[in-house]
């Protein structure tokens, strides 16, 4: 995990970029794909490679000197999560009050601002849900932070982490309540983070670059958000696509994809996920592996003889499951799974001899370099 840290930082700023390049070729060539994921007070590293008609797991490590890692938090009293990864960066979550983004690759890490609360907001009950991602607009990472209050009159009060600014905007109120469960509830795709509302009845975006709250259309067919069939509902991203992935327990799981961003005909039932081939209380898929033709799924599942949570290769069309093994039965179970780059990125400022640009896809890169107005952190609303 140390490889692209340290003595890195001592070279030019061209031979680190062609190490860099020369790296990530490496990666594209050999389909790896590198997963971090967490339990208790301590991060996991893991690395599968995907081949024609087989993914294999080459390894895991144990990462216990990430910020904020503190020996004496064990279960059952640590809260460690994490809250994504994006572009380089995975943003954690130690306890319920410290969060930091953090550069696994160089162990670079900014621990974020606490949020000041109101005197006469301290006693409301409460709940809070957050949401990491990149704003292509202004090439800042942010933080968004959702307060949820018992009282669904007061709506949902939002607040948004610059990295660039190391500062919280002020409060946004909107009607949409975001879930107390704890499956996965903003996830970041193309400069927004998207969720279900608390009732799962509508899709919603909250866009990093405007901080504009918008409804996102969903499936049309098999009247979807009125179907009570579905015990869970979440987004999430598969392919450069947003999905939800619905669960009925005991029985399946059914992931829908859109296809083209935004237009509702384009919702397709993408693959079912038998529980009689697959036993799991959840699921998020990982990546397309196989040449695209199998899933990567992160499992979860809770009952007493088979508690865990583990990485399975799903043949959707073969309706076929193999159980990838990365640990001894010894150890601990992980939470969620992310997929994470290494990069060179700093997150203590931005005067960086490597850029986020080589990051990015081609098409972001492009928004990128023609994005050169300030940003507004006043023009915020919502927008139906």
């Amino acid at each position: 995990m140390s490889r692209l840290a340290g003595d890195y930082w001592r070279l030019p700023g061209d031979i680190i970029i062609e190490i860099l390049t020369r790296h990530d070729d490496i990666q594209k060539k050999s389909h790896l794909i590198k997963i971090i994921a967490g339990k208790g007070n301590v991060l996991y590293s893991i690395y599968a490679y995907s081949k024609s008609h087989d993914t294999i797991l080459s390894g895991v490590d144990k990462i216990v000197d990430y910020p904020l890692y503190d020996k004496k938090y064990e279960e059952p009293y640590c809260r460690l999560g994490i809250v994504g990864s994006c572009n380089g960066l995975v943003c954690i979550r130690a306890r319920l009050d410290r969060i930091c983004f953090w550069n696994v690759s160089t162990k670079e890490h900014k621990i974020v601002s606490e949020v000041k609360v109101h005197v006469h907001d301290q006693w409301k009950s409460s709940w809070c849900k957050y949401g990491f991602g990149y704003d292509i607009k202004t090439q800042d990472y942010k933080l968004v932070r959702f307060r949820c209050f018992e009282d669904k009159r007061l709506g949902t009060q939002i607040k948004v982490y610059s990295l660039e600014s190391n500062s919280w905007s002020s409060a946004l109120y909107m009607p949409y309540t975001l879930s107390l469960e704890p499956r996965p509830t903003a996830l970041y795709m193309s400069g927004a983070l998207h969720w279900l509302t608390d009732d799962s009845k509508l899709l919603v975006s909250f866009d990093l670059g405007d901080e504009i709250i918008r409804e996102v259309p969903g499936p049309a067919r098999d009247s979807f958000f009125d179907n009570d069939s579905y015990q869970y509902k979440y987004v999430d991203v598969l392919g450069g696509c947003l999905c939800i992935v619905c669960v009925v327990l005991g029985d399946r799981g059914d992931v829908w994809v859109m296809k083209d961003y935004g237009v509702r005909e384009s919702w397709t039932k993408e693959f079912t996920v038998p529980w009689q081939v697959i036993k799991f209380d959840y699921f998020r898929p990982i990546g397309y592996v196989g040449n695209g033709k199998q899933v990567l799924l992160n499992i979860g599942f809770k009952q007493e003889t088979n508690k865990g949570n583990f990485l399975v290769r799903y043949n959707p069309k073969r309706k076929m499951a193999t159980t990838l093994k990365t640990h001894d039965i010894t150890d601990p179970e992980w939470r969620h799974a992310y997929t994470y780059q290494e990069s060179l990125f700093s997150v203590l400022g931005k005067k960086n001899s490597v850029g986020i640009l080589h990051y990015l896809e081609p098409d972001q890169v492009e928004q990128e370099e023609a994005t050169f107005s300030e940003p507004d952190h006043k023009r915020r609303k919502i927008a139906v």
